[in-house]
Parts: structure tokens; sequence; C-alpha cells
């Protein structure tokens, strides 16, 4: 089923964002066929807005046991300016 949305997005030229991505496995996949953007716990669990530019800076863990896989992947250093100047109220 998956791979069916992938290719459907693709083909109208949709920017794919896969959600819930809770391992390596699903991610390597979802690389592969072509999705760029994937959040999920693999990368960092639900956290207040405020402890967000800290886990983005990188200078503290989130509050959660995955971060070592939140590491191994950071966002795209690309977006951080975009992130950060959608949130001025920080």
């Amino acid at each position: 089923m998956t791979d069916i949305i992938i290719a459907l997005g693709q083909r109208l030229n949709i920017e794919l964002v896969a959600e819930g991505v809770e391992n390596q496995t699903q991610a390597q996949h979802l690389r592969q066929h072509g999705v760029q953007m994937l959040q999920g716990y693999l990368y960092a669990k639900p956290m207040p807005i405020s402890e967000f530019p800290q886990w983005l800076a990188g200078s503290a863990p989130p509050p959660h046991s995955g971060w070592r896989a939140a590491r191994r992947a950071p966002p795209p250093a690309r977006h951080n300016g975009q992130i950060m100047s959608a949130m001025p109220h920080l």
C-alpha cells in the first residue's frame, strides 16, 4: 500500500512526507522509493515547542531514549533557517 501511495504522489508531482517512521528499515525503504522527508519516533518523539530550538541545535537531547537515532539523521541544514523563522515567538 505504501508503494502505491508513493507512486501516486510522484506521478502527481507532490512532495511527499512520510510520517510515523519508527526504524531504519522503514526509513531505508522510503528513501529507496524516493521519499526524502521523513518524520517519526526514529528521529524524535513529540516534545514541547520550548525544547525544539535546543533539539534542532543539537545542544540537548530530546526527552526520550531515541536520541541516538535522532543524532544520526538530523534535519537537513537547508531547512533550519526556514523552521526557525517560522517560529518567531520562541
